[in-house]
């Protein structure tokens, strides 16, 4: 069985790394940005599923999620817009994210909000 890619966008290189590893662990083939551009690189070269956070640098995760939304190649796949922010449910919504995780969250609810996302997909 292929492993499951999931790219996560993150800034805080601290969580960043503590994401990846979790994931890692629990199986998945990871990628990782610190911002949000280089995700519109990549053009064909998709995950299985988006993990991105709201706050990046360069560009509002909302933004890249609305732009992989409304991309022909990528309007499938799965985006889970993470973030400290307590309007997060009420900002994704107008993204057409997936799935929403308020910071800070457990590596068991994200690996769980991960398979549903995946499964409902599937």
């Amino acid at each position: 069985m292929p492993s499951i890619k999931v790219y996560i966008a993150e800034a805080d290189k601290v969580l960043q790394r503590d994401l990846a590893a979790a994931l890692k662990a629990n199986g998945y083939e990871v990628g990782v940005f610190d911002r949000g551009y280089p995700i519109a690189a990549l053009m064909d070269n998709w995950p299985d599923l988006f993990l991105i956070d709201i706050e990046l640098p360069d560009i509002n995760g909302i933004e890249v999620c609305s732009w992989l939304k409304s991309n022909e190649s990528s309007r499938s796949i799965p985006v889970i817009l993470i973030s400290q922010e307590a309007y997060l449910t009420v900002l994704a919504a107008s993204s057409a994210a997936d799935d929403v995780l308020e910071k800070p969250f457990g590596v068991s609810d994200l690996v769980s909000r991960i398979n549903g996302c995946l499964q409902s997909i599937a």
